[in-house]
This record gives C-alpha cells, sequence and structure tokens, in this order.
C-alpha cells in the first residue's frame, strides 16, 4: 500500500490524463464520458476518506462481510 492514502486515486487519475490530453488534442473538447466517470470516482472517493476508520465504519464492515 502506498503510504499516502490519496496515492490510489492520484494513481488512478494519472492513467487517465493520457486519455484526456489526447482527446482535447484530437477533438478540441472532452467527451461526456470522462464527466461521467469523474464525478462518481470524486464524490465515492471523498466518501471513503471520510469514513475511514471511523467508528461507524469500523462497526459496519464485518456485518457486510459476514465476518461479524
Amino acid at each position: 500500500m502506498p503510504v499516502s492514502p490519496l496515492s490510489l486515486e492520484l494513481f488512478t487519475l494519472l492513467l487517465v490524463a493520457p486519455m484526456f490530453v489526447w482527446d482535447l488534442y484530437r477533438l478540441k473538447q472532452f467527451q461526456r464520458a470522462y464527466v461521467i466517470w469523474f464525478v462518481p470516482f470524486t464524490l465515492l472517493s471523498v466518501l471513503v476518506h471520510l469514513l475511514w476508520n471511523s467508528a461507524w465504519w469500523l462497526g459496519f464492515v464485518p456485518k457486510l462481510m459476514g465476518v461479524a
């Protein structure tokens, strides 16, 4: 696991960046698919970082996984 928890999201953005730049160069605009992907990706990433290691999350996950 990387040192920073944000690095996983940054790696994902780094992988998408060449496609995004190529579409901007080739089409002179970006595709709607980037927005459709980026909005949920950002919202879920923020949600995960807010909930991580919270008391609610640590109590909920074992129930979710069927370990409790």
